[in-house]
């Protein structure tokens, strides 16, 4: 694959803050709607694969191979 420089996209201080502004906004709009929590079997699926992956990453190399 042939790659390319990347172009470079300046942006200032002001710039940054009004994002940041954006993302606040964006907030405080979906606080004030409650928008509750996405619920349902994917998002219980998720969750189910979450824990499953946190209790696999505490456990040492020897545990995981069954050793």
């Amino acid at each position: 694959m042939i790659r390319r420089t990347p172009t470079l996209i300046a942006l200032s201080d002001n710039d940054v803050q009004d994002v940041r502004e954006e993302i606040l906004r964006h907030v405080a709009d979906m606080q004030a709607q409650g928008t509750p929590e996405p619920s349902g079997p994917k998002n219980e699926e998720y969750k189910k694969a979450e824990e499953e992956r946190k209790k696999k990453a505490a456990q040492t190399h020897e545990q995981r191979l069954g050793l």
